[in-house]
């Protein structure tokens, strides 16, 4: 019993650090997203098409996409 004892500790512990992490992960997204709605004027039909785009690219990509490489694309449209 000790042993899977240690084991649920531990993952107890990294799945609090998780929880931790993606909180303050929402926190920085929420903040760029509110800063760039009050600076730009983006209709529904655009931000629609660009969260297909988006969800299309995380299953592709497997979540693996840069910055770099959206801005590569964005530069050849």
């Amino acid at each position: 019993m000790g042993i899977r004892s240690c084991i649920n500790g531990r993952l107890g512990t990294m799945e609090n650090r998780m929880a931790s992490l993606m909180f303050k992960l929402i926190v920085e997204l929420d903040m760029c997203m509110s800063i760039l709605a009050d600076c730009t004027q983006l209709d529904e039909e655009y931000l629609r098409r660009k969260r297909a785009e988006s969800v299309e690219r995380a299953r592709r990509t497997n979540g693996q996409t840069r910055f770099e490489q959206i801005a590569r694309h964005a530069e050849d449209d």
